[in-house]
């Protein structure tokens, strides 16, 4: 026979021959049995879990309203001081089971908050268990071994510059050296450096792979840094207006129409041009025009209208005038002599006659005037009867002696 009698802030419970009453301290909806509440120690009546701590009695026997019973009042083993059974979150660490064995705690804080220094098993926190623990420092927790993605192992964040290279998700890093340095094959923003990126990359000597000698950031190859990273230097084929170039063929030849020095070769620099182009005869550098080279760059010659005064007399090209045309009849030759009597070129204005000989009894006499009777000159050049014949000239003018 079994009975029940309830009343407000008691409960009374009858079983066979024992009768136990006791204020219910707690209670729990969703019951069928009393075996549905031994988890807490409590027991079951009319649907509800009840807890009935003063129960307890610790005399070391199981009874209603009991979930264990060791008989004593040590509450870290598996029976806690009000009959219920230890667990985990009770906020009782157990001493009574080693590593290894069902129900051994490391820890046992007595919340449900997996994020603290003990998780909801009773273990330590530690990075990679899956939870994250803010309070122990820390920023992530996958619950993985990789060091390679979001989070690292030692459940910090992965951010660009803490030496650990991402290869996965969204913001895969390139490379990450850790050193905060932007002058080596790794920025600080986790790019490898290139030639172009506006870094001068300065952990590579001049002839290794990847040294630069300068890194402006353009595509601009006409400036003082070309884009592969070197110098603009006059003769490297890459016309740079800004660093002072006209012209850049990438050759070292002086007389074609680009100079070594990368300016425009012109008439008058003393460089003469032999490239089929524009070739120069001559170019002496200077700006006189009456030695053997003109300004235009023409080697000079009689004739040109520009009278040579590098030349002493008797010199091979010597000029005593240049008229710059080809009559022989004016006041220079076209051998760029002065007009002479004896030359053989009769110059009107200076000369009667010109008969280019030096033979002075005939019709030009040897100063280039023409023969006339009465000159003193007696003409041996004609015949009796011919026109201007002299049978005798004494040149007195006087009309009665021997000549007349």
């Amino acid at each position: 026979m079994s009975c029940t009698r309830s009343f407000p802030l008691l409960v009374v419970l009858c079983s066979g021959c024992f009768e136990i009453a006791g204020p219910v301290s707690a209670l729990q909806k969703g019951c069928e049995t009393s075996a549905d509440c031994l988890d807490k120690g409590w027991i079951c009546h009319e649907g509800y879990c009840l807890a009935l701590p003063l129960v307890c009695d610790g005399d070391g026997l199981v009874e209603a309203g009991e979930a264990c019973d060791d008989g004593n009042r040590n509450e870290l083993d598996g029976c806690s001081n009000q009959c219920t059974l230890a667990r985990c979150g009770d906020g009782f660490l157990r001493q009574d089971k080693n590593a290894g064995e069902i129900g051994y705690e490391v820890c046992d804080d007595g919340n449900d908050d997996n994020r603290d220094a003990c998780t909801n098993d009773c273990r330590l926190a530690e990075c990679g268990d899956g939870f994250v623990a803010l309070g122990e420092g820390e920023e992530c927790e996958d619950g993985n071994r990789s060091d390679e993605d979001d989070c690292l192992n030692n459940c910090r964040l992965a951010r660009c510059g803490d030496g650990v290279r991402r290869t996965e998700g969204d913001e895969a890093e390139a490379c990450d050296d850790g050193n905060g340095l932007n002058t080596d094959s790794c920025t600080v923003d986790c790019q490898v450096a290139r030639c172009g990126d506006g870094l001068l990359r300065g952990d590579v000597e001049a002839g290794d792979l990847g040294f630069e000698a300068c890194d402006d950031g353009n595509a601009d190859d006409e400036d003082a840094c070309t884009n592969d990273c070197r110098q603009a230097v006059c003769g490297d084929g890459i016309l740079a207006p800004g660093h002072g170039e006209e012209c850049d063929d990438g050759n070292s030849e002086n007389h074609d129409a680009c100079l070594n020095t990368c300016q425009f070769a012109r008439c008058g620099d003393g460089i003469r041009r032999t490239d089929a182009e524009a070739a120069e005869p001559c170019d002496d550098g200077n700006s006189h025009d009456s030695d053997g080279c003109t300004v235009t760059c023409q080697i000079a010659r009689c004739g040109d209208g520009i009278l040579r005064l590098d030349l002493e007399l008797g010199a091979l090209g010597f000029e005593a005038c240049d008229d710059g045309n080809q009559i022989n009849t004016d006041e220079c030759s076209d051998t760029c002599r002065l007009p002479r009597c004896g030359d053989g070129f009769f110059s009107p204005g200076h000369e009667e006659c010109e008969d280019g000989n030096a033979v002075e009894e005939d019709a030009c006499l040897t100063q280039c005037r023409s023969a006339r009777c009465g000159d003193g000159v007696h003409r041996q050049d004609l015949a009796r009867g011919e026109d201007g014949y002299e049978f005798c000239d004494d040149g007195d003018g006087v009309d009665g002696n021997a000549c007349t």
